[in-house]
């Protein structure tokens, strides 16, 4: 009974002159103070050379104004800490939101948070380091506790360390409060989406503490969902904590480029919800942030995880730069262009998947032809990939099968050393069903393989228009497609062919004169057919993250409309190739392998060289 007696105490004893939590209308005056938060998590130099201080300067450089990070150590050393740190953020116009490192002694777990000594010691810290600063101009909020329930123990403890988490972030506000701190108290309790559940055996105590809270705060790793979700998750955290008190919200946790929750995905949430943010990460540096959770650096790794920038000051993600200087809040005006558009590769990232070397490979019109090409003997003349055109009639009419053959597809063609080039639809197979199924059916096998080396890229839409003719319905589709792609955040390149043609050439029209500088030539050359034109192959070739085309031309034609593709910098497939001889053959695989051209050859003709003697030729950048 003295135990609970001492606890009472502590959180219902407010000596004279501590503040008790703010109201909505002080939450706000602070909010329309401060401005709109735009932060980062750590001034990790990427090399022993760099101060901490240069960091701050290039990340207020670039548009950043506020840094939260820990600052550890006895009292005395987090107030030293946190003091130089204010001190450096004021010289670049920025502000520090602390996360308390308050000590949790072991006999406070065993006791369940009731143990005297525990307690006093925690109390002791806690007031010491926001005593200090209470009225630090530099400290815009402070963070008491980073995700209650996430550490060490959790694995072990499960909901009981939640729990026991929670009544210390309980106590530390009781705490705090008795120094009157001019800056907000926040913890970002809310750090798991299934928190908010009211099934959870910790939704009440979650909702309880949240209620103390001057601001509210959160963190999320997931901001873009997937093509089921489409960022629904993270807005129904948002919307929760407004239910639970009418207060600025500030996300301290936030950026994952891997799975689809970069800057892009990420802001088209927080701009129009009026979200601070601070995301994770800056420079690319020892703490290994550069790969997914429980992965290492050792191991080669894709795009980073987390991070602004390389250690040269190269951004991970060039479009990033803009994104962070005209972060704003727009009062619930979306600004989200879509998936579609915001979330293709760079091109850097498209080129990087694309280093093994030249893709030279055969086309399929379904698995089984691909199964029988997969066991004859043209399978070993050096061809490296397959060109297979899957079924969604197939899939819609029994899924497992259709799972089953591709499974089994993929295997075969691991054995032999061959990748797959999946495309997923064209207007025959479109016909008949709804743009959602047809987006759901490319979603749901990008799922199932997004991380899956053998897929060599996905060829979402082949030939859009060929048989079609509303060009308006096909624009709609495309669209719906990348963008239900682009949330599965696969790990291969997406890409659609166009259907384009190069037009019949004039007799003795010289085709490589007439693309010479400052002569205006290029789509003038080109040709539609059916529902296709201009403005449909220039929005595949703006979504994919590959260019592609097909030609079953000659030469000449195939090499320009090679050319306009190779405008885009990105590489480039000849997704179906079908020369018209053993000439044509011979001058396009030149062409092919001075341009760096990925191909698939459909048909029979010979081809010279062979397949396995086929190389790149050096692009040479100068002369």
């Amino acid at each position: 009974m003295r135990k609970i007696a001492v606890i009472l105490a502590l959180l219902c004893m407010l000596p004279l002159g501590a503040r008790k939590q703010w109201t909505e209308k002080q939450a706000w005056a602070w909010e329309k103070r401060t401005g709109v938060i735009k932060g980062f998590n750590s001034p990790t130099p990427p090399y022993p050379g760099m101060t901490e201080e240069e960091v701050m300067r290039k990340a207020a450089e670039l548009g950043y104004n506020s840094l939260r990070w820990w600052y550890g150590g006895s009292a005395e050393e987090a107030i030293a800490n946190i003091t130089k740190a204010c001190r450096i953020a004021e010289k670049y116009g920025m502000t520090i939101s602390p996360v308390v490192c308050v000590p949790q002694p072991k006999a406070f777990w065993e006791s369940k948070g009731t143990d005297e000594a525990a307690l006093r010691e925690m109390k002791e810290y806690t007031q010491k380091v926001i005593g200090a600063l209470a009225k630090e101009k530099g400290i815009v909020l402070w963070d008491l506790w980073n995700e209650p329930g996430c550490g060490a123990n959790f694995a072990a403890a499960g909901d009981d360390y939640f729990l026991g988490c929670c009544r210390g972030v309980e106590l530390m506000v009781q705490w705090a409060q008795e120094m009157n701190p001019t800056q907000p108290l926040t913890s970002s309790i809310f750090w798991r989406p299934d928190i908010i559940n009211p099934k959870s055996p910790l939704y009440e105590t979650a909702a309880r503490v949240e209620k103390m809270m001057d601001v509210h705060n959160f963190h999320s790793y997931q901001c873009a969902g997937n093509s089921d979700d489409q960022g629904k998750e993270v807005q129904s955290v948002i919307d929760y904590l407004r239910t639970l008190g009418n207060r600025p919200i500030v996300c301290t946790e936030c950026l994952t480029h891997l799975n689809n929750s970069g800057l892009s995905r990420t802001f088209a949430v927080f701009a129009r919800n009026n979200i601070h943010f601070y995301q994770w990460g800056f420079y690319s540096n020892d703490a290994n942030w550069q790969v997914k959770w429980n992965n290492s650096t050792y191991d080669p790794y894709d795009a980073e995880f987390h991070n602004l920038l390389r250690p040269d000051d190269e951004p991970i993600d060039n479009r990033d730069l803009a994104l962070v200087r005209n972060y704003k809040f727009t009062n619930g005006e979306p600004t989200d262009i879509g998936a579609e558009f915001t979330d293709k590769w760079e091109s850097a990232r498209a080129w990087r998947w694309m280093a093994i070397g030249p893709v030279k490979g055969k086309t399929a019109d379904n698995v089984e032809e691909a199964l029988r090409w997969l066991g004859s003997h043209e399978a070993q003349r050096g061809f490296n990939s397959l060109n297979v055109t899957f079924s969604f009639t197939e899939y819609k009419k029994d899924s497992e099968a259709f799972f089953a053959r591709m499974d089994a597809l993929l295997a075969m063609a691991e054995t032999k050393g061959i990748t797959i080039l999946a495309t997923l639809l064209n207007d025959k197979e479109a016909r008949g069903a709804t743009d959602e199924e047809l987006a759901r059916y490319e979603a749901q096998v990008l799922r199932r393989h997004y991380t899956d080396i053998r897929i060599q890229a996905w060829d979402l839409y082949y030939h859009p228009g060929q048989e079609q003719q509303d060009a308006a319905k096909l624009t709609d589709l495309l669209k719906l497609l990348f963008r239900y792609a682009r949330y599965e955040f696969p790990n291969q390149p997406v890409m659609a062919t166009p259907l384009i043609k190069a037009k019949p050439f004039p007799a003795n029209f010289n085709y490589h004169d007439a693309l010479i500088h400052g002569r205006r030539a290029g789509w003038n050359m080109v040709e539609f057919e059916g529902g296709a034109n201009a403005d449909i192959c220039f929005l595949v070739w703006k979504l994919s993250d590959v260019i592609s085309f097909s030609s079953n031309q000659s030469a000449p034609q195939t090499g320009w409309v090679k050319a306009l593709a190779y405008r885009y910098g990105r590489p480039i497939f000849c997704t179906q190739w079908q020369p018209t001889d053993e000439a044509n053959a011979r001058t396009t695989l030149d062409n092919f392998a001075r341009s760096h051209v990925y191909w698939y050859q459909k048909g029979q003709t010979p081809l010279q060289p062979e397949p396995t003697a086929f190389r790149f030729i050096p692009i040479r950048t100068g002369k």
